[in-house]
């Protein structure tokens, strides 16, 4: 008898602590419930692949969050105009209300990020640059040309670029090309120090080309022509005979 009720008692715990384990592990299988808040409202909430849920204040239930969580981690990413993007992991433990502040952007936010961006393309530029320059250096001159036509072909807008085609166009004489790079050069940016010394030359493109009536006069052999009006000869009247 005693056996017996021993025998219940150990079976009583034995189920007691199988409820107990399984509500241990329903409880770590993750949030029942998420609400994502942020400062500023309406920021858009990606996940980590890029895969849009909504807009703050946003509510996600339980199926859903076993859906995207792992681990009970929850990597989101939300984004708003004007506002620095944040990327998050989110630790879920119950019903979890995350309330996340995003950091507005500035003036000096968006120039440092432009030149971020355009960082490579900076230093493309600048490669071909002083790719165009050494042949410059070299005395190729066409080649450089060549070249510093495709550059500005692929960068319209850059001023450097029109001073070194003006510094070509000395070196060869081109008066015209020399003028219109400079003018293309000052436009894009007034304050360069070397178009400004390059507009206010003097000697601009070399020596100027003689005029047609002074290369006729230095031609050897050229005859001289007298142009002076020929006075006429004197008349001197006859003398006649004296009669004696």
């Amino acid at each position: 008898m005693k056996s017996m009720k021993i025998q219940s008692l150990i079976s009583f715990v034995k189920v007691w602590l199988s409820f107990a384990v399984l509500a241990l592990m329903l409880g770590a299988c993750g949030s029942k419930r998420l609400e994502l808040r942020s400062d500023p409202q309406g920021a858009t909430v990606y996940t980590l692949n890029g895969d849009e849920l909504g807009k703050t204040p946003l509510v996600l239930e339980s199926d859903k969050l076993s859906v995207l969580s792992q681990e009970g981690l929850l990597g989101v990413r939300l984004e708003s105009s004007g506002y620095r993007p944040l990327g998050i992991f989110l630790e879920l433990r119950g019903n979890d209300v995350f309330n996340l502040n995003l950091e507005k952007l500035d003036e000096s936010t968006f120039r440092t990020k432009s030149l971020i961006e355009n960082q490579q393309k900076l230093n493309q530029m600048i490669r071909e640059l002083l790719a165009i320059q050494g042949k410059v250096s070299a005395q190729r001159l066409d080649e450089a040309s060549k070249d510093l036509e495709k550059f500005q072909q692929n960068y319209p807008v850059i001023a450097v670029s029109y001073v070194l085609q003006a510094s070509i166009a000395k070196m060869k004489g081109d008066r015209l090309t020399f003028e219109r790079a400079i003018a293309r050069a000052l436009q894009l940016d007034a304050e360069d120090p070397v178009a400004l010394r390059l507009h206010n030359s003097k000697n601009v493109v070399g020596a100027a080309t003689s005029s047609s009536s002074a290369g006729a006069a230095g031609k050897p052999g050229a005859a001289a022509t007298n142009t002076s009006p020929v006075k006429p000869a004197a008349t001197v009247p006859a003398k006649g005979n004296k009669k004696p």
